[in-house]
């Protein structure tokens, strides 16, 4: 009986571990799918528009060479003047980035006459923005060492990871169909190729080629991984590789093409773990300071210079932490043997020396009190700046907002007469409407249609060009017009 009993319960639980294990699978099937269309982007790439596109923005000459010359005289200006504002606007209007979308995608698809074409017209941008910026910042009278070019001298992590997540971000906007025009104003600005080469020619007019240097490597690295970063979306995306007739002639070309992809990989690798170790010693030091300097009390007329402090990387060499104290009291000699001791205990600060500058007995009352409203002063100022820099960052995102309803007129045009046999002509404009509450921005397209359309067939026609266009453009607030 019991034996019954307890054969009977053994194929109802089993069913239901069965029916667990399927709905279990079901799930993750759904999850794979979803995050599948999620983050697929092949099916909505057009290889061939973006090859086209990424190598008719190759060529340098005529208009884009005035252009890069205005975009390099507004980027001086505005850095010389300390304006975050006039720096984004010359970014936005830089051809810059043409050059080396194309470097990145003909070494991807083994294309050598672009890769030597791409490579030529980079060199003469380039040489003539250096030249540009130094006569700029050679003749003109001002030529003060403002923040938003000392700024530029020196690379840390955060400009890698930036300028290879900007140029993931550009490639990937190139490629999809109907180009994403804000997400390419975006990268211009956050990947910043002008500013460093303004810098450059700062640095050569003033006398401090060792502020060139670093502007120049800062350039470089932006350059490096943007190509990296187009590389290897056009990789991913399988883009077709360029056939030769000759054989050996494609193996030679996919060979150089392999090693020139490797020499700038190597380069890119080792600047990455170069940056990255240096951010890691800094971000220590500025932990090591939090612990010790930052919450030592002063007695009496003491004050800790924080923004005088020097941290200093050396890859071969020895590291430097200094510090800087202003006014008559000094820190004990014990206190600061402590604080040897505990800089010993982070791992990358071992070998890194130790200083503190300290004022002696014979700094005045006064020079103590002018430091501190000095600082005081510049404190405030920085955060003003700060407030500035986040009511312009505001503006440009308003300015930009409307750049993704750009409408690419002239392929819309083109496939409209395709589709449609009775159309006789395509307007387009932008009409601002408004209920009094806001204003709103409405792609207007008007239709003209051939003499002898009954009309209602131009109002079967105007609704399945609306529904077209609608989805075409993924707009919802777009209106077609029909006119006489």
């Amino acid at each position: 009986m019991s034996e019954h009993l307890f054969g009977g319960n053994e194929a109802p639980n089993q069913d239901s571990g069965d029916e667990v294990k399927k709905d279990f699978k079901g799930l993750l099937g759904s999850i794979r799918r979803f995050l599948s269309e999620l983050l697929e982007i092949r099916t909505n790439t057009d290889a061939a528009a973006t090859k086209e596109s990424i190598i008719a923005d190759i060529p340098f000459k005529g208009h884009t060479s005035w252009i890069l010359i205005c975009s390099i005289f507004i980027a001086s200006i505005g850095l010389n003047a300390n304006s975050t504002a006039v720096v984004i606007g010359a970014m936005l209007i830089s051809p810059l980035m043409g050059p080396i979308l194309g470097m990145g995608l003909s070494l991807a698809i083994n294309d050598i006459d672009t890769l030597r074409r791409s490579i030529k017209n980079f060199a003469v941008m380039v040489v003539l923005s250096v030249i540009t910026a130094f006569l700029f910042f050679y003749l003109f009278p001002l030529r003060d060492e403002s923040s938003e070019l000392l700024a530029r001298t020196k690379p840390d992590i955060r400009d890698v990871l930036i300028a290879f997540f900007g140029g993931l971000a550009l490639v990937i906007a190139r490629a999809k169909k109907g180009t994403i025009a804000s997400v390419i104003f975006g990268v211009a600005i956050a990947t910043a190729l002008m500013p460093p080469l303004c810098t450059v020619g700062f640095g050569l007019a003033i006398g401090k080629p060792w502020y060139a240097a670093g502007a120049m490597y800062l350039f470089t690295i932006n350059t490096i991984f943007i190509g990296l970063a187009t590389f290897l979306v056009i990789k991913f995306l399988r883009f077709p590789m360029v056939r030769y007739a000759n054989s050996q002639r494609r193996r030679f070309i996919a060979r150089v093409a392999s090693i020139t992809g490797i020499l700038v990989m190597i380069p890119a690798g080792f600047t990455f773990y170069q940056v990255f170790q240096e951010s890691l010693f800094k971000k220590q030091a500025q932990e090591f300071l939090n612990e010790t300097i930052e919450v030592y009390q002063f007695n009496a007329s003491g004050r800790y210079v924080d923004n005088l402090t020097k941290i200093e990387y050396v890859d071969d060499g020895t590291p430097i932490i200094e510090l800087v104290c202003m006014g008559d009291e000094l820190i004990p000699e014990n206190i600061i043997n402590t604080w040897r001791v505990q800089k010993n205990e982070y791992s990358r600060l071992k070998d890194a020396e130790f200083r503190i500058l300290q004022g002696g007995k014979d700094d005045s009352q006064e020079k103590f009190n002018y430091v501190s409203e000095l600082y005081e002063k510049n404190k405030a100022e920085l955060l003003n700046k700060d407030e500035q820099i986040r009511l312009l960052e505001d503006e440009v995102a308003n300015l930009t907002k409307n750049v993704g309803k750009q409408i690419p007129f002239k392929n819309i045009s083109a496939e409209a007469k395709a589709n449609y046999e009775n159309v006789a002509g395509l307007g387009f404009s932008y009409q601002i409407q408004t209920d009094f509450n806001k204003l709103d921005t409405v792609p207007v397209f008007e239709v003209k249609w051939k003499e002898g359309l009954k009309k209602s067939q131009k109002e079967v026609e105007v609704k399945k060009m609306t529904t077209w266009l609608k989805l075409r453009l993924q707009d919802t607030t777009l209106v077609v017009k029909e006119v006489e």
